[in-house]
């Protein structure tokens, strides 16, 4: 290929922005890496699925299980849509699935001869390996990456080769993969939790570092001697382990695995995972610039009676340039990134580790009618911590959402409450009038289960949920308005958050705008669509200016946001 083949676009005919864009792509093929920052509406999933197909060997990202099925819907003809184990049913009804663990086990559970009738995971993998475009989901990728990846354990890619001889990868959602990637290799270090699952200690005889180990954590203890031992007692048993295992693995073809070796195998597939991560933390160059080190504290409990506290060091990459280039860059030759919210194409690139004059970008603005989804700034609530701790001001924002929500007493919509404590503090302080219309992500209520609710319901119910702002279609009818408490910026709870945002403003507030484009976005979602957006946070106009100076926004944007005037004066027959 040295140019997009339109005649592979999926549909019947292709739209303006879509030709300008496929126009674009061909025009610097000769790029490596190609970003595509392209608004909500422009129509990203079929040139996704035409740049796959004109490609050849292609794999397709998206972010959740949701997204694919919506991908697999629309373009069932021109990919394979595979997921995790966990989304197909065994025909033998094995709860356990050894299979995934190693392939040795696929004589205990299948017939070769007949795994197209028996084991449905294994015939989408087969299906998806002469697929030439297939598609799949970060979290899948990223566990795939992995388990083939040359390191310690047996060879894994029995059931993962599907991702052999594929040049090409399209990142859609691309403004997560970052997100993903720090996932990818973040670990919780406790001896005291590794030793309970996964008995390290058992097949080492070192007292020394054994007494190393078990003392309790503090800011005194030497992290490098730590680690360096902790990898050499996990190195030492995942060995023994394997051994041992193996010489436990029954020898006739028709027995049954007794249930105590699948669960052990199984551990040990993970404590492989948990070594690779220690491993890669060890070999690093220079720790300093490339992980987080951590200690916390959390608190012990036995069967609901406190115990007592417990130290554990927590992992967390650092930077992800080093694991994007561990695992993309010498996999694949071909990269695109397609987003409607990368906002600074520059901090993109740094962020992978890509040099700028290798990326090509195309920017498309949303064909929307800036008119029909205004974004009302309201500046009218504080929302900082110590703010949010002062009842006074609490009560500000609740009056301030039961304002709105009298405006739209028959409407659908939803509050992004930016935290759980101000969604509890509506759940609990709303006016007696509005409470049976709110549907709460609280407790044991999950996205999932509230937007179900919401949208099978005939009322006019109102989700609120401090984490919406990705993957929600509010189209039309299930979402005529939406309320926007506080800038949705990153706990700096995190140490690596904290770390970014003291050295890295523009990283930080980039992220906070990023997401704050995507909560606006939920509620209008075609062209004939519409919604009113409110934001309540003080610092709105502030942070606005900042994104508008630094050229994150697009123009169709910043036409959306106008000021609680004009809204009265434009929409005021909202306020009969």
């Amino acid at each position: 290929m040295n140019s997009l083949d339109l005649t592979l676009f999926p549909f019947k005919s292709i739209r303006p922005e879509q030709e300008r864009i496929a126009k674009k792509i061909s025009n610097s093929y000769n790029k490596r890496y190609h970003l595509l920052d392209c608004a909500t509406g422009i129509g990203k999933s079929p040139l996704a699925v035409t740049l796959a197909r004109s490609e050849g060997r292609s794999v397709i990202v998206t972010d959740s299980i949701q997204l694919q099925d919506q991908y697999e819907r629309d373009f069932y003809d021109h990919l394979l849509n595979i997921k995790g184990i966990s989304n197909y049913e065994c025909s033998l009804g094995c709860s356990d699935r050894p299979c995934t663990v190693d392939k040795r086990y696929y004589r205990y559970c299948l017939n070769p001869e007949k795994v197209d009738e028996v084991c449905p995971y294994l015939v989408a993998r087969k299906e998806a390996v002469k697929s030439d475009v297939v598609l799949v989901n970060y979290a899948l990728l990223m566990t795939t990456l992995w388990l083939t990846e040359d390191k310690a354990g047996p060879d894994m890619g029995f059931v993962n080769q599907w991702l052999d001889d594929r040049h090409t990868i399209i990142f859609d959602e691309a403004h997560l993969l970052e997100k993903h990637l720090v996932s990818l290799c973040t670990l919780k270090v406790s001896v005291k939790e590794l030793d309970e699952k996964y008995h390290i200690f058992k097949y080492v005889d070192d007292p020394i570092k054994r007494e190393y180990l078990t003392r309790p954590l503090s800011e005194t203890t030497d992290r490098v001697k730590f680690f360096n031992y902790l990898i050499d007692i996990c190195r030492i048993h995942y060995e023994e382990w394997g051994k041992i295992l193996e010489m436990e693995m029954p020898t006739n073809v028709g027995g049954a695995m007794p249930a105590d070796l699948i669960k052990e195998v199984a551990l040990a597939k993970e404590f492989e995972n948990i070594l690779f991560i220690l491993n890669t933390y060890i070999k690093s160059k220079d720790k300093t610039t490339e992980w987080i080190l951590s200690m916390k504290e959390e608190e012990l409990y036995d069967k609901q009676v406190y115990i007592g506290k417990q130290k554990y060091f927590y992992l967390q990459p650092l930077r992800v340039d080093w694991i994007f280039d561990r695992f993309f860059k010498k996999r694949f030759d071909r990269f695109y990134f397609m987003s409607a919210t990368i906002l600074d194409a520059d901090l993109f690139c740094k962020t992978l580790g890509i040099e700028t004059d290798q990326m090509s970008y195309i920017q498309e603005e949303s064909p929307f009618d800036p008119a029909k989804s205004p974004i009302i700034g309201m500046n009218c609530c504080q929302t900082s911590y110590q703010s949010l701790q002062n009842e006074d001001n609490m009560r500000q924002i609740v009056g301030a959402v039961e304002a709105i929500l009298q405006m739209f007493p028959n409407e659908k919509g939803i509050i992004h409450s930016g935290n759980m404590r101000i969604s509890k503090y509506l759940q609990d302080h709303i006016s007696s009038k509005y409470a049976s219309r709110l549907l709460v992500r609280y407790g044991a209520k999950t996205n999932r289960e509230i937007f179900k609710e919401h949208t099978k319901s005939r009322r006019p119910t109102v989700l609120v949920s401090s984490s919406m702002a990705e993957g929600v279609d509010l189209k039309d009818d299930l979402g005529r308005f939406q309320i926007i408490v506080k800038m949705p910026f990153l706990s700096l709870g995190d140490e690596r958050i904290s770390y970014l945002a003291n050295n890295a403003a523009d990283w930080y507030s980039c992220d906070m705008m990023k997401t704050l484009v995507q909560q606006a976005g939920r509620a209008t979602r075609n062209e004939n669509d519409y919604s009113y957006t409110f934001v309540l946070d003080k610092s709105f106009s502030y942070y606005l200016s900042n994104a508008q100076n630094k050229g994150w926004l697009t123009n169709q944007f910043c036409k959306r946001v106008i000021t609680p005037q004009m809204f009265i004066k434009d929409y005021k027959g909202k306020l009969n």
